[in-house]
């Protein structure tokens, strides 16, 4: 595993107050080496239970709570108002959005330029600060478009 982001993470939770024990380091160690995948709270625990059993689930559900008001997992709303969480790439500050499809509950990560403007473009016009944004555009892929 890259030394970098625990050293980010460990470093983020200390600034924020938060005590980043061992569990959470394992805890964010094993959500970073599935970064790709998208998770509902209960899949992050049963993911983690199968590496370990030293975690109730009391204690992964404040360490998701903890890393999502980090900004460390990033959520995404889906199909039913499932909400499903992800690791950040650069912890943080990346800004993305989500094309989250209706039929297939496909997320696929919108990355663009825009986003940092329409967010600067609403603090300023609404003179409102803005420490976390959920973005996500519903409708339907490409793959279940063909399909019909």
């Amino acid at each position: 595993m890259n030394e970098l982001p625990i050293k980010k993470m460990k470093n983020l939770f200390s600034e924020s107050g938060y005590h980043f024990t061992e569990q959470r380091s394992f805890i964010c160690q094993e959500l970073w080496k599935s970064r790709k995948h998208y998770f509902t709270k209960k899949e992050i625990f049963e993911y983690l239970k199968k590496r370990t059993d030293k975690l109730s689930l009391a204690t992964v559900y404040r360490a998701i709570d903890s890393l999502e008001n980090l900004g460390i997992l990033r959520k995404a709303i889906i199909k039913n108002r499932v909400i499903k969480y992800k690791i950040c790439f650069d912890l943080g500050q990346e800004v993305h959005g989500h094309l989250i499809c209706k039929k297939c509950n496909e997320i696929i990560k919108l990355e663009s330029k825009n986003l940092k403007n329409l967010i600067s473009e609403v603090q300023s016009d609404y003179k409102f600060e803005i420490d976390n944004q959920i973005i996500n555009f519903n409708g339907c892929c490409n793959k279940c478009q063909q399909k019909n």
